[in-house]
């Protein structure tokens, strides 16, 4: 039969080999703990790389946005310029025909009075009391 100190030589081995058996198995499940975190924190990572990328877009576009809008109302703003710069310049030349015209009937109107030898009054308002 074997002797005492083989038995325990056989003894001492089987433990050896469960002992780093059993360090490898911890070794494993702890490598596999680590990629299962790094995993999980390489998504988070990257939901929030994603989230700051819609943010920063709809910030781009909620600026793009507000230039066009102002750009638009500055547009709007330089016809509105440009319409009261015409209306005015238009009111101008009436009130220059008006005064032309009534000019003009003021010196015909005081031509037929002193033709007919009558007072120079004219038409009302027309006088020379009203030369300005």
């Amino acid at each position: 039969g074997e002797s005492r100190a083989q038995v325990e030589h056989r003894g001492e081995v089987s433990r050896h080999r469960e002992a780093i058996f059993s360090s490898l198995e911890e070794l494993a499940s702890e490598k596999e703990r680590t990629v299962q975190q790094a995993t999980l924190q390489g998504a988070q990572l990257e939901q929030r790389r994603q989230a700051a990328e819609l943010q920063i877009r709809s910030s781009q576009l909620e600026r793009a946005a507000a230039a066009k809008e102002i750009a638009a109302v500055t547009g709007l703003m330089a016809t509105l310029q440009q319409d009261k710069e015409a209306i005015e310049r238009e009111s101008e030349r009436l009130l220059r025909e008006r005064e032309a015209m009534a000019r003009h009937e003021g010196d015909t109107g005081q031509a037929a009075a002193g033709a007919h030898g009558t007072s120079a009054a004219g038409p009302a308002g027309a006088g020379p009391a009203e030369a300005s």
